[in-house]
C-alpha cells in the first residue's frame, strides 16, 4: 500500500512538473522575443570622442524617437572602425575625413562638417576646450545592407547633416553631391 501511495505521489509530482515546465518554456519564449524587440542595438564607432559631443543632438533625438533601441557607442582608430563595420561588429562609423577616399567605393557614406565644441568629461569634471575651432569634415560610413533600424538612423543622420552636407556615396559608384 505504501508503495502504491508513493508511486501516485511521484507520478503527480512529475505531471505537475511537466505542466509547470511547459508554462515556464512559454514564458521564457515570450520574454526572449520581447528582448529582441526591446533589446535592439545600434552600434556606432567614433574615431574620437569629440565627434560624439558634436552630434549629441542627433543621438538624443534618435533615442527619444526610438526608445526601444539601444545605442552602443565605441571609439577607436579608423582601421578598427573599418574592421568593425566589415565584421558586422559596428553598424556605423564616424571618421575624420582626410585621406579616406578609398572608402567611397566600398561603403555608403555621408560627408559633412562638424563644429568642435567644449568637452566635459565626467571623470574629471573640467571643461576641455578645443585649440582649433575650425569646422572639420567628418564621414559617416556603413554597409549597404542596412536593416530598417539602420535606415531610420540614416534618415535622421541625413536630416541632421543637411545644412552641412558635402556628399553622399553608395558602393555602386552613384554619388550625390551638394555644393556648399
Amino acid at each position: 500500500m505504501k508503495d502504491f501511495v508513493l508511486l501516485i505521489v511521484v507520478l503527480a509530482a512529475f505531471i505537475y512538473g511537466y505542466f509547470l515546465m511547459g508554462k515556464l518554456d512559454k514564458f521564457l519564449e515570450e520574454n526572449e522575443s520581447q528582448k529582441h524587440i526591446s533589446g535592439s542595438k545600434l552600434r556606432i564607432g567614433f574615431e574620437t570622442p569629440a565627434i560624439i559631443d558634436s552630434i549629441a543632438d542627433l543621438l538624443e533625438q534618435f533615442s527619444s524617437e526610438y526608445p526601444n533601441y539601444e545605442l552602443n557607442l565605441f571609439y577607436g582608430s579608423v582601421s578598427e572602425i573599418i574592421n568593425g563595420i566589415g565584421n558586422n561588429k559596428l553598424d556605423f562609423g564616424f571618421i575624420i575625413e582626410e585621406s579616406n577616399d578609398i572608402l567611397k567605393d566600398k561603403y555608403c557614406s555621408l560627408s559633412f562638417q562638424i563644429k568642435q565644441s567644449v568637452i566635459t568629461p565626467d571623470s574629471i569634471d573640467i571643461a576641455v576646450h578645443p585649440i582649433n575651432t575650425i569646422e572639420k569634415p567628418v564621414r559617416v560610413i556603413w554597409q549597404n545592407n542596412s536593416n530598417c533600424m539602420e535606415g531610420s538612423f540614416v534618415e535622421k543622420l541625413h536630416d541632421f547633416s543637411e545644412p552641412f552636407l558635402f556628399s553622399a556615396t553608395r558602393p555602386n559608384g552613384k554619388k550625390e553631391e551638394k555644393v556648399v
